[in-house]
């Protein structure tokens, strides 16, 4: 499970990079954000509004598959 105060400070800290979205789980835009610096800024100021719901998401994703896991233990 992820938390939002500790996206922000990935982002606060690493936002240029996209430290935070590789906290996230995702590599790939991670990985353009440090190649095209946060999308010369722009994409990192979008990520500022949006960490929420990309944290929820994340969460959600994550539930739902412990929840498999679990479903298929048997008791």
């Amino acid at each position: 499970m992820k938390d939002k105060g500790t996206a922000y400070l990935w982002w606060f800290f690493t936002g240029l990079i996209g430290g935070h979205r590789f906290y996230l789980g995702k590599p790939f835009t991670g990985m353009l954000q440090a190649l095209t610096f946060g999308g010369l800024g722009i994409w990192v100021l979008i990520d500022l509004f949006t960490i929420p719901y990309q944290v929820a998401r994340f969460n959600k994703k994550y539930f739902r598959q412990l929840k498999q896991i679990q479903d298929e233990i048997p008791l």
